[in-house]
């Protein structure tokens, strides 16, 4: 026999020559090395904020405490019901492994689903024939209109509603997002999806099923998937097993997070339930939740492309599965309108439209990249070396952007006037110290890792919890007023009669005040003051 001889060329003409059925995951660029490169690119170019911002504040605090991060274990926000268990899991084991960078880490790798999900989806829905330079032009404008630069351009050409206008869904909810945090892991429902169109069942329906795991919040999109999958199924199949097999292995491997939810969130009574919802509807959360809040010409320009891409691809299984969460959505919301319900609002059945939108918006790109190809190739396929080029100068382009937008997210948290602040209470706060402070200040907890009595961001999900977060928040804002005069030492007496806190931290607005409550002043600078309260002084 003779040796068998590998010919590197021989093998890529026999890939060249495969039908597009064989060979539909087609990337420009051959060297996994180049291909990392690219999601190396991509995930700077998408851009993060630095830690710890916005929902991180939230989503962090139990699994930080549980790591025993500072002394948030003694804090009551941290002690109540945990809304998302799997993903304080993880954070817990980040702290306790003292690498916060994982967290970074995380999310460019959720980054790297959502970009392989999307480039596999055009591939499994459209089949194209793109050459390579074509490949490389639609690749660069996919993750050219992910970038920060071309948010930051939507949102000074169009205002801030439109910054995602073509990644994120109806009233603010994205998959992705600034920050690491459990909606990111919506990615894995893109990825479901993928794996569905590849034929890959059980794969798939567990990839969904993870993301509703992980943020609880996506039980309605992972549903509806499911029920688009059930629906493929039984078109393809003209048989119900397929459909009840899909929905007896969804409903085992998701029955745990389902029990997890259903047994720590029910109502304590019908009064408190909807007392909590009002609460969180009309304070805390109305840009998510009302209506009048969210709605606005960006939102009909989304709903546009969804039923273009709906339309275009028609012919396709994907046009099921897009048109079943579609369907749920608008009938679910209008049901909502209708009846005003506040806890159905509370569930967003707009949130699948995180979904619909980016999905949309990348099978149009899709749909017109192969359209042109006619027009286009001649001359794309002159240019063939520069276009690869510019694509590569583009992305690195956009990369350094993204870069550029941490760093001065980054300056802004370090020359924050709270910093000092925090970083006093961060080296010298001992066990057992609790502090009152501006209810806007958000990063407190995890700046400092100090217990406090109550911030405006966090917020508990338990109805009994709302309604006292909520009483605590009144006293907060009570107190934190732009006027000071003896009526402020009132709130802090009450906050002390419950012995929520013996420490109290003057934003700018209150420096200079004091009370008899008052008995050591700890820190002081142009903006915060830091007492310590002797209780025996009420």
């Amino acid at each position: 026999m003779q040796p068998l001889l590998f010919d590197s060329a021989a093998i890529m003409a026999m890939a060249e020559e495969q039908s597009p059925n064989e060979n539909l995951i087609r990337w420009p660029m051959q060297s996994l090395v180049a291909m990392l490169g690219v999601f190396a690119l991509f995930a700077l170019a998408y851009s993060q904020a630095p830690l710890y911002t916005s929902n991180q504040n939230q989503y962090f605090l139990h699994g930080a405490a549980t790591a025993g991060f500072g002394t948030l274990e003694h804090d009551w926000l941290a002690n109540t019901v945990d809304p998302t268990p799997v993903f304080s899991a993880l954070v817990q084991l980040t702290f306790l492994l003292r690498l916060p960078a994982l967290f970074h880490i995380y999310y460019a790798v959720l980054l790297g689903v959502y970009l392989y999900s999307m480039w596999g989806l055009l591939q499994e829905t459209l089949q194209p024939q793109w050459d390579r330079p074509q490949r490389w032009i639609v690749l660069g404008v996919l993750i050219a209109i992910h970038s920060f630069a071309f948010r930051f351009i939507l949102s000074r050409a169009l205002g801030q509603g439109w910054r995602f206008v073509l990644e994120g869904g109806f009233a603010g909810q994205r998959l992705l997002g600034t920050v690491f945090q459990p909606s990111t892991f919506g990615v894995l429902l893109l990825l479901g999806i993928l794996l569905f169109l590849r034929k890959r069942t059980i794969p798939a329906i567990i990839s969904v099923v993870l993301a509703a795991t992980v943020h609880p919040t996506y039980l309605l999109s992972a549903a509806l998937v499911i029920l688009g999958f059930m629906f493929v199924s039984l078109k393809e199949s003209r048989s119900p097993k397929g459909l009840i097999l899909i929905g007896l292995v969804s409903l085992v491997l998701v029955s745990p997070i389902l029990w997890y939810t259903w047994s720590r969130f029910q109502a304590t009574s019908p009064r408190l339930a909807e007392l909590a919802s009002q609460i969180l509807v009309e304070t805390r959360i109305p840009n998510h939740v009302l209506l009048k809040e969210w709605f606005n010409l960006s939102v009909i320009f989304q709903s546009g492309l969804i039923l273009l891409a709906i339309y275009l691809y028609r012919k396709h299984p994907i046009s099921i599965i897009l048109t079943t969460i579609a369907a749920a959505v608008f009938l679910l919301t209008l049901f909502q309108i209708e009846t005003g319900n506040q806890r159905l609002a509370l569930l967003f059945p707009w949130r699948p439209s995180a979904l619909l939108v980016p999905v949309s918006s990348v099978l149009l790109l899709g749909f017109v990249s192969d359209r042109l190809r006619a027009r286009i190739h001649p001359t794309i396929e002159r240019g063939r070396r520069r276009i690869e080029v510019a694509v590569w100068l583009l992305l690195i382009l956009l990369a350094g952007i993204g870069i550029g937008s941490y760093l001065h997210d980054l300056r802004g948290k370090r020359l924050d006037t709270a910093r000092p602040m925090f970083e006093f209470i961060r080296v010298n706060h001992r066990p057992g110290d609790r502090f009152f402070i501006p209810p806007k200040q958000q990063d407190f907890r995890l700046a400092t890792g100090a217990p406090i009595l109550v911030d405006f961001k966090s917020i508990p999900y338990v109805d009994a919890e709302v309604i006292e977060w909520y009483d605590r928040l009144r006293t907060a804002q009570n107190f934190y007023r732009d006027t000071v005069d003896e009526r402020n030492c009132v709130q802090i007496d009450k906050a002390v009669e419950s012995g929520s806190i013996n420490h109290v931290v003057l934003g700018p607005d209150q420096h200079g005040l004091t009370c008899s409550i008052f008995a050591e002043l700890l820190f002081s600078d142009d903006s915060y003051q830091v007492y310590k309260i002797d209780p025996a002084e009420q």
